[in-house]
């Protein structure tokens, strides 16, 4: 995989290039900013993980944030597949994310150029591709692309989402969020490889492909576990094809090194299933769902993903077998002549002696029309996978968390690898003989044009690339953009006063010396407990391992902090930002086919919103009325109970939603230390007792 010619490098250049152009873009154009604020900013990055990555960097596989039980239970978080970062950070500090990114970046170049090469892409083709896609150029292309597309369906009544029309020239590839897909999706590619290889190949397969793919598929199940499922059923069907290849004798020495791969990679995230608190999936989003229902994606864009690969894998099977029906019909000329004008074309259809080139490139084992052939027929077998992957794990689990992802994530990303596998075939078998499959080495006389058009698509390549970069450099907003209807009116306010509060705890003593804090906040809470050695009084539910009752009462004792009125604690904890940071995470999702309680726990404007919700919705969260009364209650409870001061936070964070509600923290025990435009910081009084 090491370039042969040395000009090779230039596309590794490129890659590394455009990877690390956020972060020394970030130290030179934002001189003021600091390490935590630039990694804070990354471009994709969720950053809900980096204290977790933190924590991980210290060994620290229990409790990452929490301010009582700081390292204590076995963290519900993806530890293994985590560890890249946490191994670059503890070796390099805060640079260590650098590293990571460009180490991951340059990872999957390798592992997609690989691949393509696999299915006809020929050196050239999969250099410049794993280019594009690595720096995310390709995918910047499309979404360019599908713009116009988008604009029409509205004009029409639609809207270009996964659940109305999709997006089919969209490519939603290598998306740089930690772990899935800036880590998981390279797992994806070697994985796709070997199967891709396998259905070619049709042989026994060996113990040493078993070590392989058993490793990959542990380590993918830790970090996305829908792909996980998706290429599981792709291998039940590869395995079959090479059974019946192989007069179906069984492979036992590659199901035995798959199972050794699995164990030795995965036996930790099986002590992890084990140990963990159940609550933590609930939190999650777990749902059971009945297996007398076969729950197939819902909307019809899952079907007009597999029509559309089905036809064009249809196409390239047709084109081949006119290609070999013109082979036949030919006359042999010679031992050496293995390549074919175009059927299409009578000046060229007659047969020529094959270069040494050709040769090469149409080896018996490797012939190009039996790799697009294999392409054709494996990408079918992907996408319809991709499809009913969700309905194959409902039956056999009976549940599943946040099943979305199969519908907005999972079935667009293996469409979009089968896509441009099976339109580069195409391209190949419809040009003319001289630049048929496999045949590399443009004439002579067109060599200076190659290099002129090869130069034009680094560049166009280096320019997309770099355009989110960029952009992230010059936002002025939040990090995660999905946050900006938080901050209506303060959007470009946000970021200086966010460097401000983040140098505030760097340089003022009070600030800096505080341990423990509260805030309702996501951004402050990752940035105080990853970057600055903080402990959350409220940790993110997502990955603390306190149950749910101690995540209740620590919301009630922060509320009773900011005086909260009964009514007003049960009107704030119903808002959507609380519950999902603060109050259960994706605990009370709901969507037309599925509820956390009974249809009786909420009102008839609420069922009516449900029922025009699609299946499956993200993280549209209502409070039972059920469950609100007995919160209310609980914090009634706290409200008539003398509470542990000592025990109280050292600091709080407030924003403009606090401020919106009129709640300020108890002036007995908390006093105001610092403030600006956004953030304002209550630090507790010296001596506060119970």
């Amino acid at each position: 995989m090491l370039p042969e010619p040395r000009w090779h490098y230039v596309f590794h250049g490129i890659v590394l290039l455009v990877t690390l152009s956020y972060w020394l873009g970030s130290l030179v154009l934002l001189p003021e900013a600091s390490w935590a604020e630039i990694i804070m900013y990354r471009p994709k990055g969720d950053n809900q993980t980096w204290p977790v990555i933190t924590a991980l960097s210290r060994l620290n596989f229990g409790d990452p944030t929490d301010a009582l039980y700081y390292g204590q239970g076995i963290g519900g978080f993806h530890a293994v597949i985590l560890l890249p970062y946490a191994l670059a950070v503890a070796a390099f500090g805060s640079p260590g994310y650098m590293v990571a990114d460009a180490c991951l970046a340059w990872f999957y170049f390798l592992a997609i150029t690989l691949l393509l090469r696999r299915c006809n892409w020929g050196n050239l083709f999969s250099l410049v591709a794993g280019t594009a896609l690595a720096t995310g150029a390709l995918q910047n292309l499309s979404q360019k692309l599908s713009q116009p597309l988008g604009k029409l369906a509205n004009v029409l009544g639609h809207a270009m989402t996964e659940n109305d029309f999709p997006s089919l020239l969209s490519l939603p590839l290598f998306d740089k969020r930690i772990p899935r897909a800036m880590i998981t999706e390279a797992l994806v590619v070697l994985v796709l490889y070997f199967l891709v290889r396998s259905w070619q190949e049709r042989r026994a397969l060996t113990l040493q492909r078993g070590l392989a793919v058993g490793s990959l598929m542990a380590l993918l199940a830790q970090g996305d576990p829908y792909s996980f499922s998706v290429l599981g059923l792709a291998w039940i069907g590869v395995v079959i094809r090479c059974l019946a290849a192989t007069h179906w004798r069984w492979f036992g020495r590659f199901l035995l090194g798959g199972l050794v791969g699995a164990l030795v990679f995965g036996v930790y995230f099986l002590f992890q299933l084990h140990s963990q608190s159940p609550a933590s999936a609930v939190r999650f989003g777990l749902a059971t769902y009945p297996r007398t229902e076969f729950l197939l994606l819902p909307g019809y864009g899952p079907w007009l993903r597999v029509a559309v690969i089905g036809a064009l894998a249809g196409l390239v099977a047709w084109t081949v077998r006119r290609w070999r029906s013109a082979r036949q019909e030919s006359p042999p000329a010679g031992p050496r002549s293995t390549v074919k004008g175009n059927p299409h074309d009578p000046e060229t259809s007659a047969p020529r002696a094959a270069t040494r080139t050709e040769c090469a490139a149409l080896r018996p084992d490797d012939d190009p029309l039996a790799t697009a052939a294999a392409v054709g027929s494996f990408s079918v077998l992907l996408v319809v996978c991709a499809w009913l992957a969700q309905p194959v794990q409902v039956f056999l689990l009976g549940q599943g968390a946040q099943l979305y992802h199969y519908l907005v994530f999972t079935l667009p990303v293996f469409y979009a690898y089968a896509l441009l596998l099976l339109l580069f075939n195409l391209l190949c078998l419809r040009v003319p003989g001289e630049r048929a499959p496999g045949v590399e080495s443009p004439p002579p006389s067109l060599r200076w044009r190659v290099r002129v058009l090869l130069a034009l698509a680094l560049t166009t390549v280096t320019l997309l690339g770099l355009e989110e970069p960029i952009g992230t450099i010059q936002s002025t907003q939040t990090a995660r953009a999905e946050m900006s209807p938080w901050w209506r009116g303060l959007e470009d306010q946000y970021r200086p006063n966010f460097r401000a509060l983040e140098k505030a705890f760097r340089d003022y003593p009070t600030l800096r010396e505080g341990r423990t804090f509260a805030t309702f906040y996501h951004e402050v809470n990752f940035l105080l407990t990853a970057f600055h050695g903080k402990r959350a009084y409220l940790p993110d539910n997502g990955f603390t391992t306190l149950s749910d009752g101690e995540l209740e009462r620590r919301l009630c004792e922060v509320s009773k902090i900011y005086m909260m009125t009964p009514g007003a604690f049960a009107e704030f904890i119903q808002d959507g930002r609380i519950m999902n940071f603060w109050l259960g995470c994706a605990k009370y999702w709901c969507a037309s086919d599925h509820r956390f309680a009974t249809e009786d726990n909420y009102s008839a404007e609420e069922l009516s919103h449900m029922r025009q919700l699609p299946k499956q919705a993200a993280f549209n969260l209502v409070l039972p009325t059920s469950e609100l009364s007995r919160l209310v209650d609980k914090y009634k409870s706290v409200l008539d109970h003398p509470s542990d001061a000592l025990e109280w936070p050292d600091l709080l964070v407030l924003t403009p939603m606090l401020r919106s509600y009129g709640f300020r923290p108890c002036p007995q025990v908390y006093h105001e230390v610092y403030t600006n435009e956004v953030f304002s910081v209550y630090a507790k009084a010296p001596g506060s007792g119970s």
